[in-house]
């Protein structure tokens, strides 16, 4: 028996000889990917990197973003070598380089078929050590933007123009079974075929990744006019979703677990990347507690809570697909036993659609289409040339140009503020209203909508009105500015403070990097103190209005010896409607 025992030890040890310890994970996208494989009994691990982008890729150990002073390894072309540099992560800016760099080494052959045609694959050598347990979290970037300088190690290079994090199984493997080259990196945890509902039930499943990183199953049923949302992740803070693709104007439920190790389920209000607020209203959803008996839940997964909202909310759609957001984090709530406790950022965040529109049918769902992102891009461009750029050019105009323009100043500043500003609006408002998704409030969920709301709705026809008003009541020899024209100016004085402040929050809620926040203020510096103050103050020597004696009023209109005004043919058919018929009967009474 004694033998037995030695001889099946023996085995097995001979068995472990011949394993190696190996796992491979992409994103959602399968445009970035990480392959580890660790020889038996080696002190060493062959790490496998390939991404889409061309400029550059990098992966941090240990972390799910870019901190802890964890190591990374971000990897270039420089022609048709490979640059390899090891970094230090210290937050969101440049990692720092580490004192020793990446060692390079041939991609293994299973790395290199799935690697296929990347534009970019590289494999580095790390620590065994670093691979010890049974799976690692990695932090993974990358940009279609080349380095400062390819052939430099220790060259800066651009902001991530996409990142995550992923977790990497390393699963026991017989060394002369290669990994298959065309296996997917991800497998739905809860196979679809497995979900069995009725003719009066739909239901759609997404999942981040493999790695359990989040996931939302949500089954409607149409005869109870409710829908149910199961979430779980492998993350342990909490884990969020929320409706539409951005965080502004969102409704979103945020879930962790307390001190008992129950699930607390937050329904909150975004307005942007802030922390979101407790909801003001009563709440939307019931906590369910246990998942549906049609779901099958992983057993990696860290949480798992299930709530249930009813059709009436429009939380979800019940006549085509709805987007939603997500996002996790390590990190626990505040005061976990609170359903109000502020919480920390999130260090992964995506987009999603789920589909219930079809009844008797389980879909898979995918991650947000990209355009919604370039209807974002398109409203912002568009509505900084309306409020950015254009007022201050045909306020320039009202404010210094009467005198050297003649009648023309109106017209240029009238239709300028009607067809370029209003025109280049109703653009803007199409867009996001395009870019909005099913579940989400318009307009006034967030200070940017309500800004826009006050803006295009109310203030904007307002100041047009007072525009004309001010026309048609204007008189040539009126010895001072009436009240409607002085309306008028502060109203368009509030509009462009208003147009300036709502810009940055624009941006803000685009996410915009800092850059694009200092050029955005040194261009309303530029503007201010450039335009108006240094041409137009002192060297057109200020505003110019039309009252009795002004030059505004007598460049504008002839005046004889006396210095009273003429009323020519030529100056009667320069003058806008309202003045040229009383005009036309003063010069008849003379």
């Amino acid at each position: 028996m004694r033998t037995m025992l030695l001889l099946s030890v023996l085995f097995a040890m001979l068995g472990m000889a011949t394993c190696q310890r190996t796992g491979r994970v992409c994103n959602r996208a399968s445009n970035m990917c990480m392959q580890v494989d660790v020889e038996a009994g080696s002190n060493t691990a062959i790490v496998s990197v390939w991404a889409s982008a061309s400029g550059w890729a990098g992966v941090g150990f240990g972390v799910s973003g870019m901190t802890g002073n964890a190591p990374a390894v971000v990897g270039w072309k420089n022609g048709a070598d490979v640059v390899l540099s090891s970094r230090l992560l210290n937050g969101e800016v440049m990692p720092l380089p580490a004192k020793d760099s990446a060692v390079a080494v041939p991609l293994p052959a299973s790395a290199a078929a799935s690697a296929g045609a990347s534009a970019l694959a590289f494999a580095f050598e790390m620590p065994a050590s670093t691979f010890s347990g049974t799976s690692l979290r990695c932090a993974w970037a990358y940009s279609p933007s080349a380095p400062t300088n390819p052939s430099s190690q220790t060259s800066a290079f651009a902001q991530h123009s996409s990142q995550g994090s992923f977790i990497v199984p390393l699963t026991l493997r017989d060394a002369a079974a290669a990994i298959s080259p065309t296996s997917s990196s991800f497998v739905s945890p809860t196979p679809l075929s497995s979900i069995a509902i009725n003719s009066t039930q739909a239901v759609s499943q997404f999942c981040v990744d493999s790695s359990l990183t989040f996931c939302a199953i949500a089954l409607r049923d149409s005869i109870k006019q409710t829908t149910s949302f199961t979430l779980y992740s492998s993350y342990t803070g909490w884990f969020a979703i929320g409706t539409g693709t951005q965080m502004a104007g969102s409704t979103m439920f945020v879930a962790w677990q307390n001190s008992q190790n129950k699930m607390v389920v937050s329904q909150r209000t975004a307005s942007g990347h802030t922390e979101p607020r407790p909801a003001s209203s009563s709440q939307s959803f019931t906590l369910e507690s246990a998942p549906p008996a049609a779901l099958s839940i992983p057993s990696s997964a860290k949480m798992v809570v299930t709530f249930v909202v009813p059709s009436s909310s429009n939380i979800i759609s019940a006549a085509g697909a709805s987007n939603f957001i997500y996002g996790v984090s390590n990190q626990k709530p505040t005061d976990p036993d609170s359903a109000t406790s502020s919480f920390s950022q999130h260090t992964e965040e995506g987009s999603f659609v789920l589909d219930v529109s079809k009844l008797g049918a389980v879909s898979s769902g995918a991650a947000a289409a990209s355009n919604k992102d370039g209807l974002r891009l398109g409203h912002g461009i568009t509505m900084f040339l309306a409020w950015g750029v254009l007022p201050f050019g045909l306020i320039f105009i009202a404010r210094y140009m009467k005198s050297k323009m003649g009648h023309a100043w109106y017209l240029t500043h009238m239709g300028g503020f009607i067809v370029g500003v209003g025109g280049l609006t109703i653009v803007g408002l199409i867009l996001i209203e395009l870019q909005v998704a099913d579940g989400v409030d318009r307009f006034l969920t967030s200070t940017h909508g309500k800004i826009g709301v006050a803006m295009c709705f109310a203030l904007m026809p307002v100041q047009w009105v007072l525009g004309f008003v001010s026309n048609a009541l204007f008189r040539l020899d009126r010895p001072t500015v009436p009240w409607w024209d002085q309306m008028h100016w502060w109203t368009g004085r509030a509009l462009v403070i208003l147009a300036i402040a709502q810009i940055h929050l624009g941006l803000e809620e685009y996410d915009s990097s800092t850059g694009v926040f200092v050029a955005y203020w040194i261009w309303i510096g530029v503007v201010l103190l450039g335009l108006f103050g240094f041409f137009g103050e002192f060297k057109l020597g200020g505003v110019v209005h039309h009252i009795k004696g002004d030059d505004g009023q007598n460049q504008n209109a002839p005046v004889n010896e006396a210095g009273d005004v003429t009323i020519t043919d030529q100056y009667l058919s320069a003058t806008s409607g309202s003045n040229n018929h009383e005009l036309r009967e003063r010069r008849a009474a003379k």
